[in-house]
C-alpha cells in the first residue's frame, strides 16, 4: 500500500494535467478521496479538500466543487475554500447560482482582495437587486488606497477591476 505522501504527490501531479485529460483528473479526484478517508490530521484534510474542490472546478463540476468548498469552509473557516465556494456560487452554468450567499461570504472576507473583486463583480454584473456601482467604486477605492499604502500589496488584480468597471461607460 502506498504511503500517504506518495498518494498526495501522484494526485497533485495528475490534477495538474489539462482539463481535457479526464482520465487523469478522475484518478486525481479518486486519490484525493482516498486521502480524505485515510488522513487523521484536520489541517492535512483541509488542504486535500481544497485541492479536491479546485480539481472539481477545473472539471467544471461546480455542484460537487461547491459542496467540497462549503464543507471545508464550514469545518475550518478556510479563506481559500470560501473564495472557491463564492466562485462556484457565481457560476451561472449550474443550478446553484446564489449571489446572496456569495455576497454574504464576500462581506465576511472584506479586505481580502479576491473577495473584494468578487463582490465588485456581484455589485456590477449581478441582478438588479444587487446592482450598486457606487458601493463597487468605494470598494475599488479602498483597495487602491491599500495598495498605495502597502508596497507589498499585489497590483495585478486591478485590471480585473478595470474590466468590471468598463461596463459603466
Amino acid at each position: 500500500m502506498k504511503d500517504l505522501y506518495a498518494i498526495e504527490k501522484e494526485a497533485n501531479e495528475l490534477a495538474a494535467c489539462p482539463a481535457e485529460d479526464e482520465g487523469a483528473l478522475q484518478t486525481a479526484a479518486d486519490l484525493y478521496e482516498e486521502l480524505l478517508e485515510r488522513l487523521d490530521d484536520p489541517f492535512e484534510k483541509q488542504i486535500i479538500r481544497y485541492n479536491l474542490g479546485s480539481l472539481l472546478m477545473k472539471r467544471q463540476d461546480y455542484e460537487q466543487a461547491s459542496k467540497v468548498f462549503q464543507e471545508n469552509y464550514e469545518k475550518t473557516k478556510d479563506m481559500l475554500s470560501a473564495i472557491g465556494w463564492i466562485e462556484c456560487l457565481l457560476e451561472p452554468s449550474w443550478g446553484g447560482y446564489d449571489e446572496k450567499v456569495a455576497l454574504r461570504l464576500c462581506d465576511e472576507f472584506s479586505g481580502i482582495l479576491k473577495a473584494d473583486i468578487l463582490k465588485v463583480k456581484i455589485l456590477t454584473e449581478g441582478s438588479r437587486e444587487m446592482f450598486d456601482p457606487e458601493e463597487a467604486m468605494k470598494i475599488i477605492g479602498k483597495d487602491i488606497d491599500l495598495a498605495c499604502e502597502n508596497r507589498e500589496f499585489p497590483l495585478q488584480p486591478f485590471p480585473e477591476f478595470a474590466a468590471l468597471m468598463s461596463g459603466f461607460h
